[in-house]
Formats: C-alpha cells, sequence, structure tokens
C-alpha cells in the first residue's frame, strides 16, 4: 500500500495558506456618557484570539479550497470578561457554517475585566484568504 502523498500535500497546503486579517475594531460605550476604550487596547486583546479562526476557516477550505471572504461581528466584553451578545453583522463568506463556527469561537473567548468594569461593545471585521 503507498502512502497517500496526495493527501499529505493538499492537508499541508490548506494549514499553510490561511490567513487571517483583522480591521479596526469599533468600540462603543455601552452607557450613556461612558468613553469607550481605545481601539487599539482591543485590538491588542483580540489579535491572540484570532488564531481561533483557523479552524473554522480549514475546515471550509476543505469543502471550498477558493473560500474567501469579509465578516463584520459584534459582541460584548461583559464585566467578568466573558463575551456575550455575539453577532454577524454582515458577511461576504456566503458559508453559514462557517460563519456559524466564528461566533462560537468569539462566545467562548475570555478577555481580562474591563478597567472601568463596564461592559464594552465591539464591532470587528475580519478578512479570510487563502
Amino acid at each position: 500500500m503507498s502512502f497517500p502523498w496526495r493527501h499529505l500535500i493538499l492537508a499541508l497546503f490548506l494549514t499553510s495558506c490561511t490567513h487571517v486579517e483583522t480591521g479596526q475594531p469599533q468600540v462603543m460605550p455601552s452607557q450613556k456618557g461612558q468613553t469607550a476604550p481605545d481601539a487599539d487596547d482591543i485590538e491588542s486583546l483580540v489579535r491572540p484570539k484570532v488564531s481561533d479562526f483557523n479552524d473554522c476557516y480549514k475546515d471550509e477550505q476543505q469543502q471550498n479550497p477558493k473560500a474567501f471572504g469579509k465578516v463584520l461581528l459584534s459582541f460584548t466584553i461583559q464585566k467578568d470578561g466573558r463575551t456575550s451578545d455575539v453577532r454577524l453583522l454582515a458577511s461576504t463568506l456566503k458559508s453559514p457554517n462557517m460563519e456559524g463556527c466564528l461566533v462560537g469561537k468569539i462566545e467562548a473567548w475570555q478577555f481580562p475585566s474591563p478597567r472601568d468594569g463596564q461592559e464594552i461593545k465591539v464591532r470587528y471585521p475580519f478578512s479570510f484568504q487563502p
């Protein structure tokens, strides 16, 4: 029995070619009169977690190797750092499975508690390219 090189090469291709980019987050105050945290602060918290999206994208690429697109997601960072109210606001992916996977990943994220003890509402764009 010969080794399935074709499958190994395809697997290496899929794992090495996924590319997720983040756009600039939009941070909104959760209460009237409150100032929103700096978008750069939120970006520094989210950037290390973006690798969570690779599993979603790799699964999608197995079904559609040319998959690409952009999504706009919103979520709230609660007082204890957990996420809530995760929503897909817009998408060009045309993949309900991947979109659902992305929402599920964000629902599992945990952040440090916000400094001022107030919830933080975030809109965040992401793009996916092979």
